[in-house]
């Protein structure tokens, strides 16, 4: 587990949603990819890749990204 921590938005409940220090993400498979989101609404991000695994291929270290919600997964 990492020891570099940073501020997280949490759910808590309803009308409970706080900031709070949590650990920073680390990669655990080849596959992996950690993205810093930037602005989020709803179920869509935009944000920067910061790590990927070494099996990632199509993303960067840098690259801008989003994501928006899709019930499909593409490959």
């Amino acid at each position: 587990m990492s020891t570099e921590t940073m501020q997280a938005v949490v759910y808590e409940g309803p009308f409970n949603i706080v900031v709070k220090e949590k650990p920073k993400p680390v990669l655990i498979d080849e596959t992996d990819a950690i993205l810093k989101v930037h602005i989020a609404g709803g179920h869509e991000f935009i944000g920067t890749v910061e790590s990927v695994g070494s099996a990632v291929s199509r993303f960067k270290v840098g690259q801008k990204v989003m994501s928006i919600f899709s019930p499909m997964w593409y490959y």
